[in-house]
């Protein structure tokens, strides 16, 4: 068919109805899968941030929870050796970089005593116009306000009472430094990510352009205005959720409350890279179009083939999408197991071991032994639960990559000696030998997480003990191995079987004499530990034989600077 033969067809009537109607839709087939592609690109977006923010409130909820219980325990001190109350909060202080300064104020809000970094500024601070002290001597522990210091930095009040018997007098106060816990919700190098902390004003409290002054404030955004003031959860999907930052970029936002402070944390990225995938279909959307119209053109009698293949093709894609939806679904709940377990578990458990410790401690006098016992065996039932929910946080923060390490150098064998004072009163009570056999000399500096270091030492002693027999033995040795500090923990208990060696660090995994020995155990610990050494830059091994027992090694670098993992 010749050109003028070709237009002498395109100029029929009917030809031209049918390069409209199939103009049109191709136009319907290209909005088809462009539309609901653009509102998952969105979901998508909404889904990755809402994971990012609920692990970095996790992360932070915990800390804080951590924070507020040393506090509580400190006071706890206080009450029953009130006398020592300058030594006891000079302690807190001492152990806890994240402490500012602590004090002890009377009902009226007058400082009984004191301890850290006080300014000038700070003997200024007016105890008794802050909500705080009056939920305190309410009977509450809070975060009370934000103060804002040139020399310190920005620091929330920590607000826990001091019961006494005949009611609460006093107050435990300890500033804590906010610039140090930004560290815990840093956002990921990958990315333009922003993560910010406000208060309930909506004042930026943590992050990149938190400021001394606290004069940097988001109330303006209405996503801001949700999650701080109404304490809702922003997705970023409304209209309203974006907003222009301080430096002209628009950013895809979204949000969350941090119910144990009042706070509200958000996380941001700018639109044109949350939500680039949108623009690049778009974009395909356009050219698909542009091709049909050439592909109608140049060959206009396969257009009813071209018709086939697009529906087929369409109908394809939407069940690709079902399923990416059901696969996106999936993997949501597996991600958010955990973080469900602990909100929806953990509080409602501390609540019960908070409740039974008053039933134990408060009405010890009155109760008969029977009830007594019930109590204690409720009260260790509800730690070993709370325990387990602890490790499976700690499971989901190392497959996250979200385990943060405090690194401090220190002698590891003063470590192992402090620990193992831990399990004296067991080993005691079961006839079996505990000891460390310390080296002359100190082992050179390891630079390590203290309290992770501990854990892992607390899991290879607690194995030991709880699998050896009575009248048995567990020592603990510390030495230096080619260039690397290496700890060793060494029973006589039952041993783990040959078949089932290689599996002992998978998680949830028990050996089967483990079980018939003690039925309960989540079977966590040596992964975690394994895990915890390996973030350290060492290796976590074992040799046994079954029945003679079991050694357990870990290998820590030596010197004072970061291991690389």
């Amino acid at each position: 068919m010749d050109i003028f033969a070709f237009f002498t067809f395109l100029r029929r009537r009917r030809v031209i109805f049918l390069l409209l109607f199939l103009l049109a839709w191709l136009v319907f087939l290209d909005l088809l899968w462009l539309l609901p592609t653009r509102e998952s690109v969105r979901l998508s977006a909404s889904e990755l941030s809402m994971q990012m923010a609920e692990n970095a409130s996790s992360n932070l909820s915990s800390s804080l929870e951590d924070i507020l219980t040393r506090v509580q325990n400190a006071s706890l001190d206080i009450q029953a050796e009130s006398d020592r109350t300058q030594k006891i909060i000079g302690r807190l202080l001492q152990r806890n970089p994240l402490f500012v300064n602590v004090a002890v104020v009377d009902r009226s809000g007058i400082e009984l005593m004191r301890a850290g970094q006080f300014t000038a500024e700070d003997n200024l601070r007016e105890y008794s116009k802050m909500s705080g002290l009056y939920l305190a001597l309410a009977g509450s522990s809070s975060f009370s306000d934000i103060l804002h210091d040139e020399s310190t930095g920005p620091a929330s009040l920590v607000m826990v009472p001091i019961k006494e018997p005949d009611g609460i007098h006093a107050v435990l106060v300890v500033d804590v430094n906010l610039e140090l816990l930004a560290k815990i919700v840093e956002p990921p190098k990958a990315g333009t990510w922003q993560i910010y902390i406000t208060d309930k004003k909506g004042n930026e409290i943590i992050g990149s352009d938190a400021s001394a002054a606290g004069e940097h404030s988001f109330l303006e955004h209405p996503v801001v205005q949700k999650v701080a003031v109404d304490g809702q959860i922003a997705d970023g999907l409304s209209a309203e959720d974006p907003y222009v930052n301080d430096r002209g970029v628009r950013v895809f936002v979204v949000g969350r409350p941090i119910p144990i402070t009042n706070w509200s944390l958000f996380v941001e990225r700018p639109e044109s890279e949350a939500l680039r995938e949108s623009f690049i279909v778009t974009w395909l959307a356009l050219a698909i179009l542009v091709l049909g119209l050439l592909s109608i053109i140049v060959a206009l009698w396969s257009y009813w083939r071209q018709a086939v293949l697009n529906e087929r093709l369409s109908t394809q894609g939407l069940d690709l999408l079902k399923k990416n939806e059901q696969l996106l679904e999936v993997d949501k709940v597996k991600s958010n197991f955990i973080g469900v377990a602990a909100h929806q578990l953990r509080t409602p458990l501390s609540a019960i071991k908070w409740t039974l410790g008053l039933l134990i401690d408060d009405t010890a006098d009155n109760l008969t032994p029977e009830q007594k016992g019930l109590l204690l065996k409720s009260f260790e039932h509800n730690e070993r639960i709370i325990g387990l929910i602890n490790e499976m946080l700690v499971v989901a923060r190392i497959e996250s990559g979200n385990i943060q390490l405090k690194l401090t150098p220190i002698h590891i064998e003063d470590l192992i000696e402090s620990t193992m004072i831990d399990f004296e009163n067991q080993a005691k009570a079961r006839k079996v030998e505990l000891v460390f056999e310390r080296p002359p000399t100190h082992i050179p500096l390891v630079s390590v997480d203290p309290e992770q270091i501990r854990g892992v030492i607390q899991n290879l002693l607690e194995n030991a003990l709880r699998y050896t027999p009575d009248g048995g033995s567990v020592h603990a040795l510390a030495t230096v191995v080619n260039g690397m500090a290496q700890i060793a923990v060494k029973d006589s208990g039952i041993g783990i079987p040959e078949g089932q060696r290689s599996s002992i660090f998978n998680k949830f995994f028990r050996a089967d004499n483990a079980v018939k020995r003690h039925a309960d155990g989540s079977g966590l610990g040596l992964f975690i530990a394994k895990n915890i050494i390996e973030k350290h830059g060492g290796t976590l091994t074992f040799t046994s034989t079954e029945g003679r027992g079991t050694t357990f090694y870990f290998t820590l670098p030596l010197g004072t600077t970061a291991p690389t993992s």
